[in-house]
């Protein structure tokens, strides 16, 4: 599946060079795209201008200019990376055990990926934490109001266990981790 990542790299601009040393069984075939994204500039793709003049183990030499561009420059950089599949989601649906107190989901564990909660009432807030218990308005806390959803960003790793917050006894809450 072609997504953005973001491994370790080196890149040069002075030498015209990217070392993709953080990207486990590199295969140059899989690589789509690199993108500094403080210019905005396309710096390698397969296409004529675009591409690779030189490969040597994990370092490309890349063929577009790189005028402009700095070392620190965050990039882009899509790639196919085969054989790390999706992880599958495992369910933590729950309902809040007593109203007005945080507890904790998917058993306390902290998620290895991600995770999404989803908020199935037509009425009432829930508040939902990675780094703190769960409060209403509370700091580290995020709102989820009546058939609202909150998730963690592509490639965000959780902080620590998920804790959800519910007024009331019995509130639904729907929840997935991968």
């Amino acid at each position: 599946m072609k997504r953005p990542i973001t491994p370790a790299y080196t890149f040069t601009p002075g030498s015209s060079t990217l070392n993709l040393s953080g990207i486990a069984g590199f295969n140059v075939a899989n690589l789509f795209a690199v993108i500094d994204l403080k210019t905005g500039a396309l710096i390698y793709a397969p296409l004529a201008g675009y591409g690779y003049t030189a490969l040597s183990g994990i370092t490309l030499t890349l063929a577009a200019s790189m005028a402009g561009l700095a070392a620190g420059d965050p990039l882009m950089i899509i790639y196919d990376d085969a054989a790390a599949p999706l992880a599958r989601a495992a369910a933590g649906d729950t309902s809040i055990a007593v109203g007005g107190t945080a507890q904790t989901l998917f058993g306390g564990t902290t998620s290895a990926n991600g995770w999404k909660v989803a908020n199935p009432d037509p009425a009432e807030d829930l508040w939902v934490s990675d780094s703190t218990m769960a409060a209403p308005n509370g700091q580290g806390s995020y709102r989820i109001p009546a058939g609202g959803i909150v998730t963690t960003e592509p490639n965000e790793r959780p902080v620590g266990p998920v804790s959800v917050y519910g007024a009331s006894t019995g509130h639904l809450v729907t929840a997935r981790s991968w």
